[in-house]
């Protein structure tokens, strides 16, 4: 007796299509998250090291002025409208040994436009710094 499937070919093209449909989308969709969480890591790293800067600057006596410059050139590549920094205390009443504080925030826009509805649009990004002064 013969197999009855031996001499039927059968054609899975159109099923392949259909699943490769299905999941480009979702492939898609996680490339995009990984890409806009690279992106919010990278911009945090990147305040974290503007914020020790400027901290830095300011633990050895330099100027609020002088200090938002040191932290505007740290974060090479954001867009410095969108950048506020903050030192505590204010420059007149820092003094030898009192702790300083920089702290930088910075409004990042998303580029996935799904995540909307998760994250806030635009995410606000805060690093901060204290050193004592010398």
């Amino acid at each position: 007796m013969k197999n009855f499937c031996q001499g039927v070919k059968r054609d899975s093209g159109g099923q392949a299509l259909v699943e490769t449909a299905l999941v480009i989308p979702l492939l898609l969709l996680l490339l995009m998250g990984i890409i806009q969480f690279g992106l919010i890591f990278n911009t945090d790293f990147i305040l974290t090291n503007a914020s020790r800067a400027g901290a830095r600057a300011a633990m050895l006596g330099k100027s609020d002025t002088e200090i938002e410059t040191i932290v505007e050139g740290a974060v090479a590549g954001l867009d410095t409208a969108k950048l506020t920094v903050d030192t505590t205390p204010s420059e007149g009443s820092r003094s030898y040994g009192d702790p300083v504080t920089v702290e930088v925030r910075y409004q990042l826009d998303l580029i996935v436009p799904l995540f909307d509805g998760i994250l806030t649009d635009p995410m606000p990004l805060k690093a901060s710094t204290t050193m004592r002064m010398e």
